[in-house]
Parts: structure tokens; C-alpha cells; sequence
């Protein structure tokens, strides 16, 4: 049977798609390393850049040592964000496209500051995506960048060593809370989301409780903030208390977040306070639609009228004098 050009070009075309398939995935993997990487480097190396930017620029303005410092740690914020967005785009846009496809893997491995900013946004990209080092929704490969129960192993290992027994139970019972939140998928958004729909009651329990024996410091705090931010709330009176409804609310709903404690804090941080300020518009915006359209410079009330004839009205007109009126200084007049 003679093969024909078409027929070439069809088998041509599969064994395109066959090969896209892992090229991609391959593609995607390597790239979302490089995005945390590049990400968490980056951050570091831009807050440094602000820093020294704007202790430099205040010295220079004739600032002391102690404000201009003070002025370059207010820029190191900034310089974080701006170090972020460039080293991840620059970063993942190499390593996707199979440019030193090991450099991402070696920040991350490297024993310093830097080494810990890479596995730190490579958490993070965890957090959004399910991504791992190892694939996604791998236990193995978050552990390997120091998310999920990586840090409860280490406390078990830790309250092991030490002389005394008191942190033990504890730490037992952090690991366990870990390993089963990590195990069902809770410490990225995807699978919380996959969990939730699933099982909603055990994925909110599995939550809390990683939440409670990970952090019970930060877990009070969160609660004592809320309820601090609600009582504010309460003390206003007057124009200061217009919207309290939708900020109590927001306050309220932040905890609402506190399943999703197996996640990376970074965007455990941002899932809350976006629940909060979202929470508190929606209900502001919902007042502000309540309110009448007679409001101060809009609508104004209609000129005052008296009877003329039977059951007829017509505006009343005043007049003024030119003193009244503000025409005539007071002072010039004989």
C-alpha cells in the first residue's frame, strides 16, 4: 500500500500532538518553578534595592542616619513588589522555554537567604496552582520546598531531641492535623476548592484543626484582631459609624478564612483579606442602594407654593434687598 502525501501529513500532525502533550506539561512545570523562584529572589533583592534607594535618596536631602533609615525601609514594600513581578516573569519565561533549565532548582537548594526567598515563592505558587517540584498535588515535592507537614516534622524532630516531654503531645498532634489537611489537598486553592465541593464539613474541620495546632499563637491573634476591629466598630457614633454594618461584617468573614490555615501564609493573608474588604463592599454597596436619591446636591426640593385660585399652586417669589443680598459693603452706606 503506497503512502500518499495527505496521509503523511496526517501521521505527521498526530505524532505532533502526541509529542505536545509532554513538551507542554514539561513546559508548564518548569516555567511555574521559575515564576516562585524568580518571584521570591526577586522580592528579596528588590526590597534590599528600595531600602538602599531610599536611605540613600534621604541622606542626601540632609535626613539623619535613623530617618533616613526609617525612609528606606518605608520603600522596601515596593521595591519587593517590583523585584517580584520582574524576577518571576524573567525567570519562568526562561525556565519554560528550556533556558538553564536546573537554575531554578539551584536557588532553591542554595543554604542562604536567597535559597529561602526561592522555596518561599515557590510555596506560594503552590498556594495558587497545586504546583510542586515534583507535580502537581505531590506531597513529597511541597515537603521539599518546606510546605505542608515539612514544618510539623521538624517541630516532632525537635520536641524529640529536647530533654523535656512538655512539647511533645503537641507536636504530635501538629504533624498528624498537617499530614491529613496535606493529604486531602488543603494547602493550595484548587484542591481546597475540589475538597470543599466534596466534602465540605470534613474539609472545614480538617482546616481549623491544622489551622489550631500549627499556629495557635496566630490563630488567637486573628481572633483577637477581628473581635478588636468589631468592638471599634461599635464605639462609633455619628458620621464616623456610616458603613459599620459592611466593616463588622468584613471583620467577621475574615474568619470565615481560617480553614484554609494549611495553606502557604502568603496567600492565606491575601484570600483573607480579599473575603474581607469584598464582604464589607458588597454590604456597603447594598445600603447605598437602600438610600433615597434625595441626597445633599442632588434632587433638590421643589420651591415652596401657596393656594392661588381652586386647588392651584404657584411658586412663591421672595425678594431681597441689596444688603440682604450681600450686594452693598456695610461701611460705604451714608
Amino acid at each position: 500500500m503506497t503512502a500518499t502525501l495527505e496521509s503523511l501529513g496526517s501521521e505527521f500532525c498526530r505524532s505532533l500532538e502526541k509529542m505536545a502533550g509532554p513538551m507542554l506539561q514539561a513546559a508548564v512545570q518548569r516555567g511555574l518553578g521559575g515564576v516562585g523562584a524568580g518571584a521570591g529572589v526577586g522580592a528579596l533583592a528588590g526590597a534590599g534595592i528600595g531600602t538602599a534607594m531610599g536611605y540613600r535618596q534621604a541622606r542626601q536631602e540632609g535626613a539623619g542616619r535613623g530617618q533616613a533609615l526609617a525612609q528606606g525601609l518605608s520603600r522596601a514594600g515596593r521595591g519587593a513588589v517590583r523585584g517580584a513581578l520582574v524576577g518571576g516573569a524573567g525567570l519562568g519565561a526562561l525556565q519554560a522555554g528550556g533556558v538553564a533549565p536546573g537554575l531554578a532548582g539551584s536557588l532553591t537548594r542554595a543554604p542562604s537567604l536567597v535559597g529561602s526567598a526561592a522555596r518561599m515563592g515557590q510555596r506560594q505558587v503552590h498556594g495558587l496552582t497545586g504546583w510542586t517540584p515534583k507535580g502537581f498535588g505531590s506531597a513529597e515535592g511541597l515537603r521539599q520546598i518546606g510546605g505542608g507537614s515539612a514544618t510539623a516534622e521538624k517541630a516532632l524532630e525537635k520536641a524529640w531531641s529536647s530533654d523535656s516531654t512538655k512539647g511533645l503531645g503537641g507536636a504530635a498532634k501538629q504533624l498528624q492535623a498537617a499530614r491529613k489537611a496535606e493529604q486531602m489537598g488543603l494547602t493550595n486553592i484548587p484542591g481546597f476548592a475540589k475538597s470543599l465541593a466534596k466534602n465540605p464539613l470534613e474539609t472545614v474541620r480538617a482546616g481549623m484543626a491544622e489551622q489550631w495546632h500549627g499556629s495557635p499563637k496566630m490563630t488567637a491573634a486573628m481572633v483577637g484582631m477581628s473581635g478588636l476591629g468589631v468592638a471599634q466598630e461599635m464605639r462609633k457614633k455619628g458620621p464616623e459609624a456610616e458603613g459599620r454594618g459592611g466593616r463588622i461584617a468584613g471583620h467577621l468573614a475574615s474568619l470565615a478564612t481560617m480553614p484554609l490555615g494549611a495553606m502557604p501564609q502568603m496567600t492565606q493573608m491575601a484570600l483573607s483579606s480579599g473575603v474581607q474588604h469584598a464582604v464589607g463592599a458588597g454590604i456597603k454597596g447594598a445600603n447605598g442602594s437602600l438610600r433615597p436619591a434625595n441626597t445633599l446636591g442632588q434632587n433638590p426640593a421643589p420651591p415652596e407654593v401657596h393656594p392661588s385660585g381652586s386647588g392651584l399652586s404657584t411658586p412663591i417669589e421672595h425678594q431681597y434687598s441689596d444688603r440682604a443680598s450681600g450686594q452693598v459693603q456695610i461701611g460705604n452706606n451714608p
